[in-house]
């Protein structure tokens, strides 16, 4: 199954979107119209940050000041409204016929998943919806700052962005207006004194399976991004632990992985739900071989000068989870508390203790595991940066231009139209919660 969304209205490239293939340092500097879009969109998007933290602050937050059940999930319900309406912002300022960054997304996958199968069309042929598992964690490589975007988008389509949990360094947490919001969204931030296992992690697990709502774990376990700074150390660390070092990619740390699986899938084996674990590969073109994303694209270059990745390519594996060494392991008396080193991506690097179940067996086929997964990965970029594609298998390949439809509802109680008269509702929800105190 090879499908092409291109319609013969689409116009060809430019040749400002042409210069995706160029290297920014050897780009032609930037015009007057450049610098004018480089304006509108860092005010339409900070704008629409700044909106939505002042909803999470003035319409949500004083739910969660009520001590009442119905008015905590009154403001859960509020803070997805407040996620859909940015997962909406990221569709409107990269979908096709945007005037900032106009990139498609390219899917193909292994046998693991059948694209026919979770693709949702339109009467026009076009891929307005794909079938995610409602629950799920999801390992990816890390190529540029943008990656997170396009992911991001792909929840959309799957109608799980608002359940979307990203694990992000800690000194992310206090950036002006967007720190705040991630906290609101319960992003995890992390380094050597605020782990995973001090985390929200498992509490909002927990919420998302009472609420029957989204859970999306987003988790790079190379810690940062592929770049010149950074795979020379991901290269003497792999000689000192002898073990082969990526072309690609950074090796990747596995304590916060495992500790994730460890702690969710117990989680969700006990309800009616079910955890999945996604693997994604994602590859953007024009970079050279072995070269670095971040080189060739970042959002002032994506939205602010309009040299948009044309395609972003993305490889869809599901892991079959009785086949994860180390995750298995019953809790025993003899167990003790376990470390590994961690990768060179690691925040802070050192040490990663897990939880005190896991045995130093199940940490090493474990840390096996996640770097096989990364040799796959690995072959997959060779492939990539040779053909320009990921291999297709006997599926083909899927181009889904972003729809616009995404921005029109079908999102139930958590579509972001809600937001502009989110006061109007949450004036109601008052009303609601006035007479529930008054019973």
């Amino acid at each position: 199954m090879s499908v092409d969304t291109k319609s013969s209205h689409d116009p060809p490239p430019s040749k400002q979107q042409q210069q995706h293939k160029i290297p920014i340092k050897d780009r032609p500097k930037p015009s007057s119209r450049d610098k004018a879009r480089l304006i509108a969109f860092f005010a339409i998007f900070f704008s629409s940050c700044v909106f939505g933290l002042l909803f999470q602050l003035l319409v949500a937050l004083p739910f969660r000041l009520v001590p009442l059940q119905q008015s905590h999930k009154i403001y859960r319900q509020l803070v997805a409204t407040s996620k859909a309406f940015f997962g909406a912002v990221l569709v409107a300022i990269t979908n096709s016929h945007s005037g900032f960054g106009k990139t498609q997304l390219v899917l193909t996958a292994d046998d693991s998943i059948n694209l026919n199968n979770i693709l949702e069309w339109d009467d026009n042929g076009q891929v307005v919806g794909i079938k995610l598992a409602k629950q799920s964690i999801w390992i990816a490589n890390h190529q540029a700052y943008c990656d997170w975007i396009f992911l991001w988008i792909l929840f959309v389509l799957g109608k799980i962005d608002t359940g979307l949990i990203i694990i992000l360094k800690a000194s992310l947490k206090w950036v002006p207006i967007l720190g705040p919001a991630m906290q609101f969204y319960r992003f995890i931030f992390i380094d050597k004194t605020r782990t995973l296992q001090k985390s929200s992690l498992n509490d909002t697990a927990k919420q998302a399976l009472r609420d029957d709502s989204p859970f999306a774990l987003l988790l790079f376990p190379e810690g940062t991004l592929v770049s010149r700074l950074t795979r020379p150390k991901s290269q003497a660390f792999a000689q000192a632990q002898g073990v082969p070092d990526p072309r690609n990619l950074l090796l990747p740390r596995s304590a916060g992985l495992l500790y994730c699986l460890r702690s969710l899938i117990p989680q969700f084996k006990s309800s009616s739900s079910s955890l999945a674990l996604y693997d994604i590969t994602i590859g953007y073109p024009g970079v050279n071989p072995q070269g670095y994303a971040q080189d060739y694209y970042t959002l002032q270059t994506i939205y602010g000068r309009g040299v948009a990745p044309p395609q972003v390519h993305l490889h869809l594996r599901q892991v079959d989870l009785s086949t994860v060494p180390g995750i298995q392991t019953p809790p025993t008396s003899s167990s003790s508390s376990s470390s590994i080193t961690s990768g060179p991506g690691e925040e802070g690097g050192g040490r990663v203790t897990t939880e005190s179940t896991t045995t130093e067996a199940d940490l090493s086929k474990f840390q096996e595991w996640t770097r096989k997964r990364w040799e796959d990965k690995d072959m997959l970029l060779d492939e990539f940066y040779d053909k320009g594609k990921f291999p297709e298998g006997n599926q083909g390949s899927v181009t889904v231009k972003i729809p616009l439809k995404l921005l029109l509802g079908g999102r139930g109680a958590e579509g972001w139209w809600k937001v502009p008269v989110g006061v109007v509702g949450a004036a109601k929800l008052v009303g609601k919660l006035w007479a529930l105190v008054r019973r």
